[in-house]
């Protein structure tokens, strides 16, 4: 009688148990819907569809808020610098937006002040510059595969001419155009790098017209970029010569002629940030700057022109990062001979940031 008795209280607290792991549950899931889903708002400069860096940002933002199973509120063709996305930054947050990302190197001024007024809000952009309480940064060590980039240029130019098609003078452009030259003259000292500036992110007459000079006017054989478009392959494969991409492997649209293609994963990182936000969790770290080891950034290789011993050595400088090596490790001149990095020095994050606006020695600017 005892043990029967001791068995119906068992029971009983078992039940009892059960009943409020249920009640947590159905409280939970009130809570939940209640709540809704957390939403993020991603703006673009361009088209989601560019086949460049709009459309970078796109399919990784896409994949990152399916798999979190969070809501997304995208705009696109939002110019930057205009303040033209104040109007949808309202509009965002009146849908429910906690957190949103623009996906442009302007936005940072143009959102200064609307941020102070917004402060339960974040927001993410890729200028680091504009870091402030609620403003985080977001970007990758896309330098790091410019160097690579250059070690294919380097390796496959006979010319010994190589042309590259730069945006705007920015620390970010100047980074790219130094790390890419630096890989070049790792395996190629004898070669140039000729470099015509566009002033804007996205000219499809200028970007065709600086191609073409490159190529009739100083013999470039190996054309590559810093736009957000694949315009310059374009060019490159009508005149016959090696190209490398950038953003976005657009491999199927060209040639064996196009040899590789420097691309983001910003999945990885949306995936990180949108966590920290939805689950609350507090970071001291504004700005998040991965590289190849992380797997934001990367180099497709793309022809099978790329001789198997260049693909080789990519992959040794990949293990170089790994192991901690970086691209600005001095010895390092600027191409007025000035030595700007000393042997075994390396330049820190906030330099190469904020303060690198010197070409490095082998690149030569093209005045108009």
């Amino acid at each position: 009688m005892l043990k029967s008795k001791k068995v119906i209280l068992i029971i009983i607290e078992i039940i009892a148990i059960l009943v409020v792991i249920g009640t947590l549950i159905l409280s939970k899931q009130r809570v939940s819907e209640k709540k809704g889903k957390p939403t993020i708002g991603l703006i673009l400069t361009g088209d989601k569809n560019d086949s460049g860096w709009n459309n970078a940002h796109y399919n990784a933002m896409t994949k990152a808020t399916e798999a979190l199973d969070v809501n997304l509120l995208i705009r696109e063709n939002i110019p930057e610098g205009t303040k033209k996305c104040i109007p949808i930054l309202d509009d965002m947050i009146d849908n429910g937006a906690t957190t949103i990302f623009l996906a442009g190197y302007a936005y940072g001024e143009d959102i200064k002040q609307y941020s102070t007024e917004h402060k339960n809000i974040k927001f993410y952009i890729v200028d680091p510059s504009s870091v402030s309480k609620n403003i985080y940064s977001y970007f990758g060590r896309i330098y790091q595969s410019r160097y690579l980039s250059g070690i294919v240029a380097g390796s496959m130019t006979k010319t010994n001419s190589i042309g590259y098609i730069a945006a705007q003078n920015t620390p970010e452009v100047i980074r790219g155009i130094d790390a890419f030259t630096l890989g070049v003259r790792s395996i190629n000292p004898k070669a140039t790098v000729y470099v015509e500036w566009t002033d804007s992110w996205e000219d499809y007459a200028t970007e065709n017209e600086n191609a073409a000079d490159l190529i009739e006017n100083y013999k470039a054989d190996v054309l590559t970029y810093h736009q957000n478009r694949y315009y310059t392959n374009k060019i490159a494969d009508k005149y016959g010569v090696y190209s490398i991409g950038y953003h976005y492997n657009n491999k199927n649209m060209f040639s064996d002629n196009y040899l590789a293609a420097v691309v983001w994963n910003f999945e990885s990182i949306y995936t990180k940030c949108i966590l920290n936000d939805i689950t609350d969790k507090k970071s001291s770290n504004r700005i998040y700057w991965g590289g190849i080891t992380d797997g934001i950034v990367d180099l497709d290789i793309c022809s099978k022109k790329v001789p198997t011993e260049v693909v080789e050595k990519i992959e040794k400088v990949k293990k170089d990062f790994d192991s901690g090596w970086d691209v600005f490790i001095g010895p390092i001149y600027d191409n007025e001979g000035n030595l700007k990095v000393d042997a075994d020095e390396c330049l820190s994050d906030d330099y190469m940031l904020n303060k690198l606006i010197w070409l490095v020695d082998g690149v030569v600017e093209i005045k108009k």
